[in-house]
C-alpha cells in the first residue's frame, strides 16, 4: 500500500521565498515508512529548523488560519481567538497585531482572509464576508470600501494590480475585481450548485506573479 500526501505548507514557503519557484510537490510515501503510526518527515527530505513564536498575553494565536511571508515579516492570520493578524520577524519575535473587534472605522465583527500588496506594503482584509478594510504595515488604518457581492477569500495581484475574490453567495464563485471592490469579470456561478453554496470550498492563492484558483470537486487549477 502506498500512501499520497500533498504538503501544502511547502508549496506556501515555496512560493512566497521564490518568486521563479512554481513547483506543486505530491510525494508518494510508501507505508513502510510509517513505524508505530509514526511519520517523519525526514522521509521527505531534509530539516532546516523551526521558528519558535514568541508567546506573550498580545500575541496568543488560537489557530493558524493563513501565514504570509514579505521580507523580514510572518503574517500569521487568526480567525477565531484572536481575530487579526499577527506579526513577527523571521526569529519569532511579537512585532504587532493588526485588527481590532469592533463597529467603528478600520473595524470588524470577523475577519474571513487576508492579502498583501507587496510592492506597497499595504494589508487588505477581508471581514464581514465583503467589508475590504486596507492598513499599511505598521498597522495603521488606511480606507475601507464594500464589496457588492459576498466573498470567503481574497487575492491581490501585483501584476495585475487586481483583486481576486472567491465567492460565496449565488453569484460568480472567483470574481475579479478593482482596487475599489467593482466587478470587472465573474467566473463559475454558484448558482449551478443551489442551496450547497455554502459548504462548497474552493482554493484560491496567489504566487506574487499569477493567481492560482481551483473549483471545489475540480482537479483542473485555472
Amino acid at each position: 500500500m502506498r500512501v499520497k500526501i500533498l504538503i501544502f505548507s511547502l508549496i506556501i514557503l515555496i512560493s512566497c521565498n521564490h518568486k521563479e519557484s512554481k513547483i506543486h510537490i505530491v510525494k508518494t510515501i510508501d507505508s513502510k515508512l510509517i513505524n508505530n503510526n509514526i511519520f517523519y518527515l525526514s522521509a521527505l527530505g531534509s530539516f532546516s529548523g523551526f521558528i519558535p513564536l514568541e508567546s506573550t498575553d498580545s500575541s496568543l494565536i488560537s489557530s493558524i488560519n493563513k501565514m504570509y511571508f514579505l521580507n523580514d515579516y510572518i503574517f500569521i492570520l487568526d480567525k477565531k481567538g484572536g481575530k487579526g493578524l499577527y506579526i513577527f520577524d523571521r526569529k519569532g519575535q511579537f512585532i504587532r497585531k493588526i485588527g481590532k473587534v469592533g463597529k467603528g472605522p478600520g473595524e470588524y465583527i470577523s475577519i474571513d482572509d487576508f492579502t498583501i500588496d507587496r510592492n506597497k506594503s499595504i494589508i487588505y482584509f477581508l471581514a464581514d464576508r465583503k467589508n475590504i478594510l486596507l492598513y499599511d504595515i505598521r498597522g495603521q488604518y488606511i480606507r475601507s470600501f464594500k464589496t457588492q457581492f459576498y466573498a470567503s477569500k481574497i487575492e491581490y495581484n501585483n501584476t495585475s494590480n487586481k483583486i481576486y475574490f472567491v465567492g460565496d453567495d449565488l453569484g460568480d464563485n472567483l470574481v475579479i475585481a478593482n482596487l475599489n471592490g467593482k466587478k470587472i469579470k465573474g467566473f463559475f456561478p454558484n448558482k449551478n450548485f443551489g442551496n450547497h453554496v455554502r459548504i462548497l470550498i474552493s482554493q484560491c492563492n496567489n504566487l506574487d506573479t499569477i493567481v492560482l484558483y481551483r473549483r471545489f470537486l475540480d482537479d483542473n487549477i485555472k
